[in-house]
């Protein structure tokens, strides 16, 4: 929003604006043995969002760590408008995230897991990060501590635009 002397700025063209960070858990706790089984990790419940506006959800700092070497875990962001996120929500755009190699003999770091919610109607929102091991043998976990936050954000960023580019 580009704003020159004179102009007059109205209260709906400042409410119109991106908000930024409208919300935010950080865990501090581990949780480990899963398998097969899609397992919540982090939940924000109640997020106000707005018609024909776009949510960045990310997921910072997600540490995996795992029983046996072979085990992968894979990380996922999902979503509703319609009560608690669970493992069966929706998916977010972008939502999706593997570990990418082990720091030492049990933990990965993975880079963070950014998925985008397209919010159709104005409420509430709710965004679950979620893990279930990919491939392998043994169980799969999240690590966090007080000194390892694993943290979740929620952005607004902006209206929501149509897909613009093309696959080459």
């Amino acid at each position: 929003m580009t704003v020159y002397g004179g102009d007059i700025i109205y209260a709906a063209d400042l409410n119109a604006l991106p908000q930024g960070t409208i919300a935010r858990y950080a865990r501090t706790t581990s949780s480990t043995g899963v398998t097969t089984t899609e397992t919540g990790y982090i939940r924000i419940d109640n997020v106000a969002v707005r018609a024909g506006y776009s949510y960045r959800v990310t997921w910072h700092n997600p540490i995996s760590n795992w029983a046996t070497s072979a085990s992968t875990p894979s990380l996922r962001i999902r979503g509703t408008q319609s009560g608690t996120a669970g493992t069966g929500s929706t998916q977010l755009r972008g939502g999706f995230g593997r570990s990418v190699g082990a720091s030492d003999a049990n933990n990965g770091p993975v880079a963070p897991v950014i998925g985008i919610w397209e919010c159709t109607s104005s409420g509430t929102l709710s965004v679950l990060a979620t893990f279930v091991r990919a491939s392998g043998t043994g169980t799969v976990g999240m690590f966090a501590s007080g000194a390892a936050e694993s943290l979740m954000t929620v952005e607004e960023v902006g209206l929501t635009q149509a897909d613009s580019g093309t696959s080459v």
